[in-house]
Parts: structure tokens; sequence; C-alpha cells
């Protein structure tokens, strides 16, 4: 074993570009596999991580059951938690030129974590109008102890001098120059209020060794109050679910053509080999010898391509984890958590697919005869059948006619369809070549000899063909990924632009107080504003059979003035949202995706639970939501709602204007911040959301650039394959009169056929795989008109051409050293 190993290890550095480009191939498969994997786990950590420590590491969240947002400690039983944390929060303004929004908490001394002050630790009357701010406030503003710190408290200004100044841990850890906390004594803030004894926030710790447990126990005990977790890894799962399933999706892409560059790679080495093989065989080595010396090779690029692609994917959660972190503008980067098992993962599924892919050149192996290896005369002419061709044209249709039913199950197989209607485009496209190209030879061999060779060719070689199967593969991987692209950027515009408003505000209750009508007031009296267009939506969750579901309450009168995104004027709609409107309060529009997963159905009557009140909804009707909040809501009277909901709920207004809403905001702008809102035009929040969905753009076109790299790497293996299985031919060529110019002509156009070839057959395939990946996106939870995006097709051409051309370049100056006495003296 070992004299086969150091064999091995030899003739892998011998071909260092090769032996580079297979442990390049592998390494980035097992880089985006490992780094597919953790980029779950980073996300669900950037985002659960800062509200922990936000929360100062809290498990569970309790309220009162009453309905009331404000309450008092009295009667709540310590039974499966610990650490009460009561607080009274509220938004409030801070007043400057900017008029940012800022979190004012209220709390008694012994909930003041002292240990986290930097200046004004020992924290000596902290009363009236006071305040604890954090460092990068204090940094930012300018702010010191005693300077004075003004805020708009539900209308009223107010001066709250600086007693303390905290680091950004704790309450203080999500601190920006934008939003940032303060805290201030609870008895000023609770008379302010009119809320003395009653808090509306509180957090504990559990008791039990899980928060499910703890929970259980205290909601057993108590009967006027309730806890739940304050996160749910599960949900929060859901929600990165559509972008896990993309990556995945991606990344079966890029595997595919780096298993094609393995056995491209791998052919090329038996063909290389094959001098070397024969004399093994001469000298009695077996042919089972010869397979197991070939896998071993693939076992160590497997193992070295899995070192390295763990280390690549290790650095791309790194990258991930920077681009997510909340506060890197503050050079606050965590570590990203790395699994050990993702690691031992990666190495199995990076040896897995050297192996694999190399599986296929090393078992033809077995079919070489002894007198052919030792004199080193490969086949290189191979006739096209006839039977892989009507194969192909037969699953063709098959996919065509699956991919015109709307079936669930369609959906459900669209990824199969996918892979059929690429396998079939390969079944096909030999025998189409051979009937067209037979027509161009007989034309072109008048007229130049050269490249009427080179269609011969491409027509009886299967290693030039191989090139045009390696071409579609890139090429409709490429033009299917920039169409889902494009399609994800249309529809995300399209949603927005489909929704009838000017400016919309948003605010909330703040758990205390409502400022909603005099929001309505402000908006009415403003210049520019179409008051008949005023309407408002809370943004509400219920619980239906243990699972959470955004409700949107809305004003039936005017909701439809504002949504012009689904179709209500569609007759299946009309009629669902016209019994809707006419139907009592409980009354409730679901889509098709809750129906489905919360088994209900048009008529059914359900128990829906909104904090802390049970209530019966009847479904009014089900709906298609398409792409608003990923298809997964319901629609409701906003008089249904409980008290609680009412009085501390978000809540956002919307209207047009009959003037720029640039300028409607402006003068608007300060009064509504002083009641806790946030202005926003039409324009900024279509931007803002489009910028939110550039990181899936840029995900998509890391995964079409690998594609491209990926596939050029094959072709330049098939290429270099080509020349050499073809040496001896192109000798005779030239030992009947073809010089080193006409020679280079036929290679070069055979490298432009197989482009020319690959384009004509993948246009109109794309037209098919954008479509199946239309369903393909639907069965991932984001269902996506996906078109062809035909404009994007030069593009790739003049790409694969000028990238093909280079790849032959190595090519011509081998040709113009062929020795015609050398590839000819065994004739």
């Amino acid at each position: 074993m070992k004299i086969f190993l150091k064999y091995v290890v030899k003739s892998m550095v011998e071909k260092k570009a090769r032996f580079l480009l297979l442990l390049l191939a592998i390494t980035i498969s097992t880089a985006l596999f490992v780094g597919s994997m953790g980029a779950v786990e980073s996300g669900i950590e950037s985002y659960v991580k800062p509200q922990l420590e936000q929360l100062e590491n809290k498990d569970v969240y309790i309220s009162s059951k009453s309905g009331e947002t404000t309450f008092s400690l009295d009667d709540i039983k310590e039974k499966g938690i610990k650490n009460l944390l009561p607080e009274l929060n509220i938004p409030v303004i801070f007043d400057n030129k900017e008029m940012q929004s800022l979190s004012l908490s209220g709390r008694e001394d012994k909930y003041i974590d002292k240990s986290i002050l930097i200046d004004g630790k020992d924290l000596k009357e902290f009363q009236d109008e006071k305040c604890i701010i954090s460092k990068r406030t204090s940094d930012k503003f300018k702010l010191k102890l005693g300077d004075d710190l003004k805020i708009i408290l539900n209308g009223e200004k107010l001066s709250l001098k600086v007693a303390a100044i905290s680091a950004n841990q704790g309450t203080f850890y999500m601190d920006s120059k934008d939003s940032f906390n303060i805290l201030v004594p609870y008895k000023f803030i609770s008379k302010k209020l009119g809320a003395q004894g009653k808090y509306n926030s509180i957090t504990a710790n559990k008791v039990k060794a899980s928060v499910k447990d703890s929970v259980k126990e205290f909601n057993d005990s108590n009967t006027k109050f309730s806890a739940k977790e304050l996160f749910d890894e599960e949900q929060v799962k859901s929600q990165l679910s559509q972008m896990t399933s993309m990556f995945y999706m991606m990344l079966t892409i890029v595997v595919f053509m780096s298993a094609i560059i393995i056995y491209s790679s791998f052919k090329l080495t038996v063909t290389e080999r094959m001098p070397v093989i024969g004399t093994f065989l001469s000298q009695g080595a077996t042919r089972g010898t010869i397979r197991r010396i070939l896998y071993l090779e693939s076992l160590v690029y497997g193992v070295l391509g899995g070192v390295l692609g763990n280390l690549a994917g290790v650095g791309i959660l790194y990258i991930i984890n920077y681009f997510i972190s909340p506060l890197r503008e503050y050079g606050i980067i965590d570590k990203p958590n790395i699994n050990p098992n993702y690691l031992i993962l990666g190495m199995l599924f990076s040896i897995l697919l050297s192996i694999i892919s190399a599986a296929l050149p090393v078992l033809k192996t077995r079919k070489l005869e002894v007198k052919n290896v030792i004199l080193n005369n490969p086949s290189t002419v191979n006739e096209v059948g006839l039977g892989k061709f009507i194969f192909g044209v037969g699953l063709l249709l098959v996919v065509i006619v699956a991919n015109a039913l709307k079936s669930k199950i369609i959906i459900n197989i669209s990824p199969l369809l996918m892979i059929a209607a690429v396998a079939s485009s390969m079944l096909i496209f030999p025998k189409l070549i051979d009937y067209l190209t037979k027509f161009i030879y007989v034309v072109l061999r008048g007229i130049n000899g050269s490249i009427a060779l080179s269609f011969n060719n491409m027509r009886t070689s299967r290693v030039l063909l191989g090139n045009v199967n390696l071409m579609i593969l890139s090429i409709v991987s490429i033009i299917t990924i920039n169409s889902l692209g494009v399609s994800i950027k249309n529809v995300v515009s399209e949603a927005y632009e489909k929704l009838n408003y000017s400016i919309a505000i948003e605010a909330s209750g703040g758990g205390v107080r409502s400022n909603l009508d005099k929001i309505k007031e402000v908006a009415a009296k403003t210049d520019g504003v179409n008051k008949d267009t005023i309407q408002f939506m809370y943004n509400a969750h219920g619980t239906i059979k243990d699972n959470q579901y955004y409700v949107m309450a809305i004003e039936p009168d005017k909701y439809t003035n504002y949504d012009h995104y689904i179709d209500w004027n569609d007759s299946d709609n009309k009629v669902v949202y016209d019994k809707f409107k006419a139907g009592d309060s409980n009354g409730v529009i679901i889509t098709d995706k809750i129906a489905e997963k919360a088994k209900l159905a048009k008529g059914d009557t359900f128990d829906m639970k909104l904090r802390n009140t049970v209530k019966s909804f009847k479904v009014a009707g089900v709906i298609d939501g398409k792409l608003m909040n990923n298809g997964v809501f319901i629609l409701m009277n906003y008089k249904a709602l409980p008290k609680e909901y009412i009085d501390s709920a978000s809540y956002s207004v919307y209207f047009n204007t009959s003037k720029s809403s640039k300028t409607v905001k402006e003068n608007m702008n300060k009064e509504i911040k002083g009641l806790g809102g946030q202005v926003n035009t039409f324009e900024e929040t279509k931007d803002r959301n489009i910028e939110q969905n550039k990181q899936l753009m840029t995900i998509l076109s890391i995964f079409s650039y690998m594609a491209v790299i990926i596939g050029c790497f094959g072709i330049l293996n098939n290429i270099g394959i080509s020349f050499i299985q073809r040496k001896k031919d192109m000798a005779v060529l030239s030992s009947v009169g073809m010089t080193k110019g006409q020679r280079a002509i036929m290679i070069i156009v055979e490298s432009i056929l197989s482009v020319i070839w690959a384009v004509l057959i993948v246009t109109p395939l794309s037209y098919l795989t954008s479509s199946l990946m239309s369903k393909i996106s639907e069965s991932i939870g984001l269902p996506l008109d996906v078109q062809f995006n035909i404009s994007y097709l030069p593009v790739v051409v003049v790409v694969s051409l000028a990238l093909v051309f280079l790849a032959t370049i190595p090519v011509l100056f081998k040709s113009r050293k062929l020795s015609i006495m050398q590839e000819l003296k065994y004739e």
C-alpha cells in the first residue's frame, strides 16, 4: 500500500495544473457545503444573541391574562422562574435635529445592574428627572455626567440629567446612533404615565433544565399571568427556511458542476496514463489493481480537498457572520460557533464527492483491451445512437406535459423534472448535431476543408460532444440562476409598486398609551394629504394550533384601496372579500398556505390566541397570498382585536398625497416623531426592502460565478482530453498534407462550435428550466414567476467564447509541437 501511495502522490504532483484544478473543485464544493450548514446557525445566532443580550439573558416573558397592558406584581407566583425583572417601557423621541426614536425604561434601583456602569458607579440619588445612558450614546452625542438629554414623551418635552454612563452591555447592547435606550427612575416615569405600582414588561430566568418546562410550571401555577419563551428557535429557523432552501438548491448546481470537473479530470488522468497502465498490465498487474490505485488517488484528493474545504468553509462562515453582524459598524463582530459535526460532514462529503465522481472513468478501465492500452491507441470516433435520441425526446415530452399541469405533486417533484429536462437535452443533442452537421459538412467540404473537418469531428467525437455537454450544464445553470435573481428583484419591486399609498407612518401603542388618533389628526390637517385615503392597520400575531401567524387587523371599508398587489377584482377574491366585509367582525380571510397547514377551509370556525386572549373566528374565505409576508397572513377586522392589542400593538397609517410625498413628509415629520411615529415615503420603503434583498442577490451571484469558474475548468479539461485522444488522428491528417495553420483553425472552430451548439440547445431549454424553477421556488415557499432572462444570453455567449478560446490556447501550442513520427511509429 505504501508503494502505491507513493506512486499516487508522485503522479498527482506531476501535473500541477490538474492537481490544483481538482483540489479547487473539491475545495469550493466542500466549502460551500460547510458554509451552507453553518449559515443557518449563524443567521439564528445573529438574530437571537443580540436580543438575548439586550434582554439581559432572560428566558421568559410574563404578561397579564386580564388583557391589561400595565399590571402590578401582586399574585405572581414564582414557580418555574427566578430573577424577575419588571419594567415600564415606552418609546420616546430624542429632541434633536434628527428626532431619533428611543426606548425609555423605568426601573427601580434594585433592578439596575451597577456592575456595568463606567461613570457614576455609586448612582447616588437616582430619582426624579435623571437617566442612565450608554458609552456609545455618550460618545456619539458628546454627553457627560450632569449634561441634559432632551426627550419628547407623548408630545411633552422633558429634560433628563445624565446620572451615569454604562458600558454597552445588557439593555444597552444594541444601542446605535439612530436608536438607543435610556434608563430612568421607575417612580418618575410611572407618575408621568399615571401607572404607579404597575409595569408593562416582566422578564425572568428559567428554573428547570428547559425553558418549555419552566414556562409550563409557571402557567400551571398562575391563573392571572401567562409566561412564554422569549424566542422560539424553530420559528426563527422557519423564517430563514426560504433562504436556506435557496442556498442548498444553488449548492446542488455547483456540486453537480464540480462532479463533472472531477469526472473529466480523472478521465484525462486515465487517458494520459494509458502507457503506464499498459506497462502495469504487461507486467502482470490486474485491472482490479489499476482501479484500486485510481480510487486511492481520488481518496487522497478527497482528503486534501476536505481539509482545505473545511478551512475555506470556516472562512465563509466568518464572512457571513461579518456581514450579518448587527453592530459591525461599531467594530463588534461576534465569532461564529463552528460546529465540529459540520467539519466531519464536510470531510465525508469531500471524500464521497471525489470517489463517486471519479468512479465512472475508473470503472471504464475494466473494458480496456490490453493491446490498445499498451500501444496507447484510444478510440475517438463513436457512432451516435438513435436509441438515446428517441428516449431523450420521450423524456422531454413527459417533462413538458408535466410542467403544464397545475398539481401539488408536480410542484413536489419539480427538482426531479429539472434534472430530467437537462438530462433529456443531453440525450437529444448528439443525434440532433449529427443530422444538422451532415448537411453542413457536405456544403463546407468544397469551401474550406479545415472548417468542414471541425463540423464533422463535432458530430463523431465523443470527447467533443462531452464539451458541448459541459457547456450546456454551465450555460443553463448560469442563465437559470440569473433569471431567478432578476425574478426575485422584479417580484419585490412589483409587490411594493402595487401597494397604493404615498406615505406610511409606523408607530406603536408603547404598552401604555396609543397615539393613533393623534397621528391621524396630524395627517388629516397636513397640507397635501388626501384625507379620504387615510387608513390604519394593526400588526398582530395569532396562534392557531401551536403555530403562530402574522395577522393584519385592517379597516375593511378601506383596505382594498391600499392593497392592489392581491387582485381583489378577481372574481373568486372579490366574493371572499365582499363576504368578509359584509360579515361580523369575527370573520377572517386566510391564505392557502395557512389553510393547508392549519387544516382549515371556507366556513370553518377556529380558535386563535392573540397575546393572552383566545377568541373564536370564522373563515370567510381562502386566497392566494402570493409573496405578501411570504404568503402567510390573516386579514381580520381591527375591531376584533382584544383590548390589550389595541392599546399596545404596533400599527401603520397609510395615505396618498396630492403634493410631493417628500414635501409632505417634511411638513409633518417633527410632529409625528413627537408622537412616537416614524414617517417613510413609498419610495423610501421600497428602496429599503430591495436593499434588504440584495443579500440574496449577492448569494445567487456568487453561485453563478462559481458555475462559470467550474464550467471553464471543465472545458479546459475536455479540450485537453480531446487533443490527447486525437493526436494520432491529427498526425494522420498532417501526414497527408494538413498544415499547422489548418490544424489550428480546425481546433479553434471546434471550440467555438462547442459554444454555438450549446447555445442553440440551451436557448429553448432555458424557457423550460425557468418555468420549472418557478415550481421549485414554490415548493420551498417562495412562489416566483421565473422568466427566462434572454437579454443575459448575449453576455453569456461572449464570455463563454472568450473563456473557451483561452482554454484552447495551450492546446494550440501543444499542436504545433506534434510529432508525426512519434504518433505513427506503431502503424
